[in-house]
């Protein structure tokens, strides 16, 4: 059993989100990290980066209406930061594994970005996000 905290996002009501991927968003990779495995759907698309031992993963997906996300507080360490933009980054670092997951929303979609470097270049990856 893991201790967790969970994060509820409700969407206004009658707000109308793209069903399918219908513009692809893309992160300025930091120098010297290859693209090792891309995927991309109707639903999701993910793209994973590696650079020796440090490794980036970025995800985006569609956002349903109501979505409830679990993130485990026993074995990490949990923080919401705000941009100068409004946007919410809900930080989570896993101590037990050394890497941080970071979620997001522009309003249309959702992202998760999980790397083992540091939180700052977590962050500036997460803030570089831009349609492709």
């Amino acid at each position: 059993h893991y201790d967790n905290d969970e994060i509820r996002v409700i969407c206004e009501e009658n707000y109308a989100f793209p069903a399918t991927i219908e513009e692809e968003y893309t992160i300025e990779v930091p120098e010297g990290f290859e693209l090792k495995d891309e995927t991309v759907g109707e639903f999701s698309q993910k793209k994973y980066y590696e650079n020796n031992e440090d490794y980036i993963k970025f995800v985006q997906e569609v956002l349903p209406t109501t979505m409830i996300m679990g993130i485990d507080n026993e074995h990490g360490i949990n923080d919401i930061i705000t941009d100068g933009d409004g946007i919410k980054y809900v930080i989570h670092f896993d101590e037990e594994e050394d890497y941080y997951l970071i979620m997001w929303s522009n309003d249309i979609y959702l992202f998760t970005l999980r790397t083992n470097t540091s939180q700052e270049i977590a962050l500036d990856l997460c803030k570089s996000t831009k349609a492709k």
